[in-house]
């Protein structure tokens, strides 16, 4: 699953950018998100966006998102704000990491390096959230509808009162369409049966606002742009096509990586069945859906039901 999850909160950024950026520094406004291909050697950041304070100043605002402790992590936030400048004109770069659960002994602002002497050679700032620190309170004080999806990941987040305020605060800003982002992060932190039955249930009687969000629609639909894309750039007279198979086949490849990985985490005695199911999807849209159910079943039997179902559709 981290593909799906990682790719779900690089789209909360893109379509609640002003909001992350809020976090940082409460008088910028974005004016622009940027491609987060950073250089050659494809370096991607998680989000990148142009912005000017209050002022009229440009800066770029430039996000991370950690799930474990990277005893590097200064060293690569540096990395990528240096080349993150480079690439735009050297506007200064503001950069932010935000830590998606607890991270103990997770290294903090400022990195600084020194030679074997002790001469300092390098002092880089940058910001630190960490949400399995921050409260629900705190996230909901902010006032930021964007962020609402981050809930379950704060200190409290994984309460079924938390994801009712979650679902209800989002419907009421009109921001139903990152409601499944929510989903996705909740299951995550919800690891009692009881609580994952009662998550699928809860959500159940949202499955249109959750299918039929424009941004789950982009993250299925994206890989066929880029194929067309690169087709149409070819000038093959079927460019088109192959480019979206081949893209297609990316993506079919990495949903397909993402559930067996999270069949061999919570039920490893299905992998084998999963495997075998899993060879006979040539959509992408049955995997995404399979990773959802088979991330929210409460048991190994209902699992196996599930895999059951899908098998006879």
């Amino acid at each position: 699953m981290p593909k799906v999850y990682d790719d779900a909160l690089k789209k909360l950024f893109r379509a609640n950018a002003q909001d992350f950026i809020a976090l940082l520094q409460e008088d910028l406004r974005v004016e622009e998100l940027l491609p987060t291909e950073l250089d050659a050697e494809h370096i991607y950041a998680d989000g990148l966006a142009r912005c000017r304070d209050e002022n009229g100043q440009p800066l770029l605002a430039h996000f991370e998102y950690q799930r474990e402790n990277d005893e590097r992590m200064g060293e690569r936030l540096l990395a990528y704000n240096v080349l993150a400048s480079a690439l735009n004109d050297y506007v200064p770069v503001l950069t932010c990491v935000i830590y998606l659960k607890r991270a103990k002994n997770a290294p903090r602002s400022p990195f600084i390096k020194k030679l074997y002497n002790g001469k300092v050679t390098t002092i880089f700032y940058y910001v630190s959230i960490d949400l399995g620190e921050a409260t629900v309170e705190e996230l909901l004080a902010k006032g930021l509808p964007g962020l609402l999806p981050l809930l379950p990941l704060t200190n409290g987040g994984n309460q079924h009162e938390v994801i009712d305020i979650m679902i209800e605060e989002l419907t009421e800003a009109g921001k139903t369409d990152i409601l499944w982002i929510g989903y996705i992060l909740a299951a995550k932190v919800f690891s009692d049966a009881n609580d994952l039955q009662w998550l699928k249930g809860r959500f159940a009687i949202l499955n249109d606002f959750l299918w039929d969000s424009p941004i789950y629609r982009e993250m299925i639909t994206e890989a066929e742009t880029r194929g067309e894309a690169r087709g149409e750039a070819r000038g093959e007279a079927r460019g088109v096509e192959t480019g979206k198979m081949q893209a297609l086949s990316q993506t079919r490849l990495e949903l397909s990586q993402g559930l067996l990985a999270l069949v061999a985490t919570r039920f490893p005695a299905l992998y084998a069945l999963v495997q075998a199911r899993v060879d006979k999807i040539s959509e992408t849209a049955p995997l995404t859906h399979l990773i959802v159910q088979i991330g929210t079943a409460q048991t190994e039997q209902e699992a196996q039901q599930i895999l059951k179902l899908n098998q006879e559709a």
